[in-house]
């Protein structure tokens, strides 16, 4: 870290129109001590302070502002959504907070006992105990995915090691610079932790346990076989498990008593999160994934699980 001596001598050294520039478009993102040098540097150099003045100015209205949009998100009287209540009771949760006092948080947020049920209807509460069945199901079948994912890349990757050695042998440039194309999807596939689907099934199964709030929409997927193009012989049915943190993971579920316990689990331990498909729903979660719920009950998009007759 730079010491202030550092910093002062910096300042002391620059040209006046550096210093102005300096300070009109980093002062916001200075620290109080920093702010500090730097007033006192421009005001040796007889420097006017109107611009500085005008910066906090503007920062303090747009504080002001935000507080007061904040202030309406979270009035009942003028805000008919549920979600960024939802959003306010977990943060009190995590808060320590008991289920009587946020109940009476949210009703000095000008809401009625209604909406207050209808929120804490969809808060996925932390249960001591969740059916292992659901669980069973969530875990063993996106594991079964994941290794199914995992296979796949690394058979790209032995293909593509096979398609280099073959194309420097030859040689060929064409095979290559395909081999090096596979190789490093393949190899890329396998080491990359970023996505859900890799993650495998203890990060799934650790949300469902300790942050259920973090999953917020599950998306059908139903695969079709075609005979000649035109007639369907089979039926695969996935679901695709989405976070507010940009992960997914696939898995199939097609047998009608495991997806039985896969909604029901659902329901009891995911009430909250949104069920369905568009390109719409697809879009706003893209746009920001962690207010997919807020964007798409606005947008009069949002479905719970039991809202369908599962």
């Amino acid at each position: 870290m730079i010491d202030l001596k550092t910093i002062k001598s910096t300042y002391q050294n620059m040209y006046d129109n550096e210093l102005i520039e300096f300070a009109k478009t980093r002062y916001d993102f200075i620290s109080s001590d920093v702010k500090k040098i730097l007033i006192d540097e421009l005001s040796k150099r007889n420097i006017e302070l109107d611009f500085i003045t005008e910066i906090e100015k503007t920062k303090q209205e747009e504080f002001e502002l935000k507080l007061k949009q904040k202030e309406i998100e979270l009035d009942g009287n003028t805000n008919p959504f549920l979600f960024p209540f939802w959003h306010f009771a977990i943060e009190q949760f995590y808060c320590k907070k008991t289920v009587q006092e946020v109940k009476a948080m949210l009703k000095d947020k000008n809401l009625t006992d209604e909406r207050i049920e209808e929120i804490f209807k969809r808060i996925p509460f932390r249960k001591e105990k969740i059916k292992p069945s659901f669980l069973q199901i969530v875990s063993e079948k996106i594991e079964l995915s994941t290794m199914s994912v995992k296979g796949g890349s690394f058979i790209f990757l032995i293909g593509g090691i096979t398609f280099c050695i073959v194309g420097v042998t030859l040689p060929m440039a064409a095979v290559f610079l395909i081999g090096v194309t596979f190789a490093f999807w393949g190899g890329w596939s396998l080491i990359s932790g970023n996505n859900g689907q890799s993650k495998g099934h203890e990060y799934w199964t650790q949300k469902i346990k300790n942050k259920p709030e973090d999953i917020v929409w599950i998306k059908p997927i139903v695969e079709k076989t075609k005979l000649y193009f035109v007639l369907t012989i089979s039926k695969i049915y996935k679901f695709q498990l989405y976070t507010v943190d940009g992960k997914s993971a696939t898995f199939t579920c097609d047998k009608a008593n495991e997806q039985k316990i896969l909604f029901d689990g659902i329901k009891h331990y995911l009430p909250h999160i949104h069920i369905g498909y568009t390109e719409d729903i697809l879009l706003t979660y893209e746009f920001d994934p962690q207010q997919f719920l807020i964007n798409i009950e606005k947008k009069g998009l949002y479905k719970p699980i039991d809202s369908y007759p599962l």
